[in-house]
């Protein structure tokens, strides 16, 4: 399968042309939604969230957890402890005012089964049991010891990557980006960073003694879903702590 951060780069025309019909953080989750079934099982593998009844009864709701935690916890603190020319981008998302009763909002919604159909799309071009893969012979035909379909999968997962960094860097600037202080933010990746490799840690422990997974294998998949969790948690003990932040805005639409 393509790199699954590289996914929200196949919606990235859509953040442009339908950012008044459909939301951006749902195309951008809804993307990545498919995989989300491997990082909860600790292992690559299983097919459910990859099936168009899958979006709807896995991708669908996963989507909306994370959705519910990036506007309602996450954003702020994890923006305004990013570096400054990451602020400079990202500060007007993190100031505006996202209410969760956005949740059930059509846009978001719809953005979501969007993004998901363009994940299982991708996969059917370049994955071993991607359906168009195989209706498309040359896919299969063998190129230095791999099929093209294996080729295709890394070729696209590093254009992905290239074009979501893309996306990033030309993204309007905030002259005046949120000022957070050293302290907070060296405090905010202090904490991410002692749970991100605990979680590693026991992960890959977890994904070895029961998949027989290598600690290697398993902590790469683990990784993902460690830093997820990290992030999250991160952000709720610093807003629990710390009431300081600087306060939202509704001076943008919601994403």
């Amino acid at each position: 399968m393509p790199f699954t951060l590289a996914h929200p780069a196949i919606v990235v025309p859509l953040l442009y042309k339908g950012r008044r019909w459909l939301s951006a953080t749902g195309l951008i989750l809804g993307s990545m939604s498919p995989d989300f079934e491997y990082f909860l099982r600790l292992r690559p593998g299983g097919g459910f969230g990859h099936s168009t009844v899958g979006i709807f009864v896995l991708d669908l709701p996963l989507a909306l957890v994370l959705t519910g935690l990036f506007h309602g916890l996450v954003k702020r603190p994890l923006v305004r402890s990013m570096p400054v020319f990451l602020r400079r981008r990202f500060g007007r998302f993190a100031a505006q005012y996202w209410p969760l009763s956005n949740l059930w909002s059509p846009r978001l919604l719809l953005a979501i089964i969007i993004g998901a159909g363009s994940h299982l799309v991708w996969d059917g071009v370049t994955h071993t049991r991607g359906r168009i893969a195989h209706q498309l012979p040359f896919l299969i035909d063998t190129v230095h010891n791999r099929p093209l379909f294996v080729w295709l999968q890394y070729g696209s997962s590093l254009v992905g990557v290239l074009i979501v960094l893309w996306f990033v860097w030309q993204l309007p600037v905030t002259r005046r980006p949120p000022r957070v202080s050293t302290r907070q933010q060296a405090i905010f990746w202090l904490i991410t960073a002692t749970l991100f490799s605990m979680f590693v840690l026991i992960f890959a422990w977890y994904s070895h003694h029961h998949y027989g997974m290598n600690f290697i294998i398993s902590g790469l998949v683990g990784s993902i879903s460690a830093g997820v969790l990290a992030v999250v948690l991160t952000s709720a003990f610093v807003r629990l702590l710390r009431n300081d932040w600087p306060a939202e805005q509704t001076a943008y639409p919601s994403s």
